[in-house]
């Protein structure tokens, strides 16, 4: 069977074919069929192989996702007495804080604040990051002394140590969060937060709250 040249059209093949037509074509048929047997053969045995199995994907929460902290009941540990060495909590902006002790209202831009519980408990991790361990939970009041409508947007920090940083905030059942999103005039409301401190008798701390257009900070230490 003659070969193809470099250039050559397909009609100077056949015109240099010693035989018949008839016979080139019997033959590329032949070659042909050939072809295509060799490529089933292939493409069965490829059919044939073992593949991974694609792992469907769940559409939802992660797999690391755990379940919503259970609510653990609020409890009431008085906080003790005001610290002999006075923790100083990091100014936030230039908003001068209302400063008092543990069993006095702080009042300032309209809006009372009361630090109401110091409780020593042990923090059940939850999200990413945080860890088990010692903390407190620190409940605060805070009644709108105002003529207006106040939004209960509000941060909660705690120092336990002059000029550091705040304490890390962690979600868990201890939390408990204001109940209502406005106070009328007059009204109070709640809230817990949780800290992950050392929280043995005795240990001094700052609790900084921003609510309003005040700054807040009230010194304690850890009840026995």
């Amino acid at each position: 069977m003659p070969h193809f040249r470099e250039g050559e059209s397909v009609s100077s093949v056949l015109d240099r074919w010693p035989y018949s037509r008839r016979s080139l074509w019997i033959v590329l048929g032949a070659v042909v069929a050939v072809v295509v047997v060799v490529l089933v053969v292939v493409v069965v045995t490829r059919g044939g192989e073992s593949r991974p199995t694609a792992t469907p994907t769940v559409s939802g929460e992660p797999d690391d996702q755990v379940p919503p902290p259970t609510p653990i009941p609020v409890e009431t540990v008085v906080p003790g007495p005001v610290p002999t060495m006075v923790v100083t909590a990091a100014p936030m902006g230039d908003r001068p804080a209302a400063t008092a002790g543990p069993d006095q209202d702080v009042t300032d831009a309209g809006v009372t604040v009361r630090l109401v519980s110091l409780r020593p408990i042990q923090t059940q991790a939850y999200e990413r990051g945080d860890a088990s361990g010692p903390g407190l939970a620190v409940t605060i009041v805070v009644t709108n002394v105002s003529d207006a409508d106040l939004d209960l947007v509000a941060d909660i920090n705690l120092y336990s140590t002059s000029g550091s940083q705040p304490l890390p905030m962690y979600l868990d059942g201890h939390n408990s969060p204001f109940d209502k999103e406005k106070l009328a005039p007059g009204e109070s409301a709640e809230r817990t937060a949780v800290f992950g401190t050392p929280n043995a008798p005795g240990t001094p701390v700052a609790v900084q709250v921003l609510i309003g257009d005040g700054s807040f900070v009230i010194q304690a230490t850890v009840g026995s």
